[in-house]
């Protein structure tokens, strides 16, 4: 298991999002999910993703790595099969994850 004492900030939009949908504990596990499973991370945020093309308001879950890794996908379809399977479609269609690399240079 990967340690869960990670740095997390969550955008107060995507906070008051998450309150008006119902979502507060759903996304709070999703967030803790990331945080136990994902090598080299090193930082969470939750951002507010206003809608553009879907018409719907969303979340986002922004992880930064440590290192590139080519697995970084592999996880991302991981997740979301995970959030599928757990969670009915009301629940994981407002939430989205993204997965950075930070490398040795700092980009």
């Amino acid at each position: 298991m990967i340690s869960a004492d990670i740095p997390t900030t969550i955008d107060p939009e995507a906070s008051a999002l998450a309150v008006r949908l119902g979502l507060q504990s759903e996304l709070s596990e999703m967030v803790d999910h990331v945080k136990r499973n994902v090598p080299g991370l090193i930082s969470v945020t939750v951002e507010f993703a206003p809608a553009y093309d879907t018409g719907e308001d969303g979340i986002l879950i922004l992880g930064v790595r440590d290192a590139v890794d080519p697995s970084k996908h592999d996880y991302w379809e991981q997740f979301s099969a995970w959030k599928i399977a757990r969670y009915s479609a009301d629940v994981w269609r407002h939430v989205n994850l993204i997965l950075l690399s930070k490398n040795a240079n700092g980009g």
